[in-house]
């Protein structure tokens, strides 16, 4: 019996989860943890490779770019429940063999172990999600820089507000 799968020069495990009651794969062999799943063997192979490509683009565009702007990349919903996406995760064997502990102890899968930490993550960083951020261009980030660098000095107009400001507060 045959548990590897192959496409493009990458190989795959692949075991079947009676607890998530499908097949699960990781692409081995890689600087990266790259799993994906199905529920059957035809929707496992479809998934593999679409785990694989994106693995590939992924490469290309760090190469590139230098930037990891893609450790996630959506793939197939075929198979997903009303509110759910169907998303490939890179992380490191160490994230991950925290992340099967603690759904072992735990007594629950390994899909919402990520699912409660991304959802707390959120809620602490609701306020930042929730703020206005403001991107500056290029030129207009040297000029931010160069202002808080080297203020100027208050114009007339300051002036005059603060010498009426300083009598009022005298006067009191």
């Amino acid at each position: 019996m045959n548990n590897t799968m192959k496409y493009k020069g990458f190989s795959a495990l692949i075991e079947y989860s009676d607890e998530d009651k499908c097949f699960v794969g990781k692409i081995i062999n890689i600087d990266a943890f790259v799993s994906f799943h199905g529920d059957s063997v035809d929707e496992l192979r479809k998934y593999f490779e679409e785990a694989v490509d994106d693995y590939i683009d992924y490469l290309e565009e760090s190469k590139s770019s230098k930037s990891n702007k893609k450790e996630i990349e959506k793939t197939s919903q075929i198979g997903t429940k009303s509110g759910e996406t169907r998303a490939t995760f890179i992380m490191s064997e160490d994230q991950l063999e925290k992340v099967k502990a603690i759904a072992y102890w735990e007594r629950t899968t390994i899909k919402e172990v990520i699912s409660d930490a991304i959802e707390n993550l959120l809620v602490k960083k609701k306020k930042l999600l929730s703020s206005n951020i403001i991107r500056l261009s290029k030129e207009d980030q040297k000029k931010f820089l160069e202002a808080l660098s080297n203020p100027r000095g208050p114009n007339e107009e300051l002036k005059k507000l603060a010498k009426r400001h300083q009598k009022e507060v005298n006067s009191k």
